[in-house]
């Protein structure tokens, strides 16, 4: 917030794993919300190499998760996780 040249690429997960999911114990150890009636967002960050953006890859292992209710957000680095930090986007 204090850089505005600051910035990310995001996107959905489910976009390119369908089955993306995230630990409900993982979000409680994390925040106080109501995760049975808060509507949340999850998006997960695309790095692009600079040079070969044929090498992108998305962090599906940390996803930036939003409150949309509370408009409050964190980046929920998933513990145990199967999923990889540098997941390859164009296979």
């Amino acid at each position: 917030m204090d850089d505005p040249d600051l910035s990310f690429v995001v996107l959905d997960p489910v976009k390119i794993m369908p089955d993306y999911t995230i630990e409900k114990k993982d979000l409680e150890k994390n925040v106080a919300w109501d995760l049975e009636n808060d509507e949340l967002s999850c998006f997960v960050i695309v790095t692009i190499p600079h040079g070969n953006p044929e090498a992108m890859t998305a962090n599906f292992m940390a996803p930036l998760v939003i409150n949309n209710r509370l408009k409050q957000g964190l980046q929920l680095i998933l513990q145990n996780s199967s999923y990889s930090h540098k997941h390859k986007l164009l296979q």
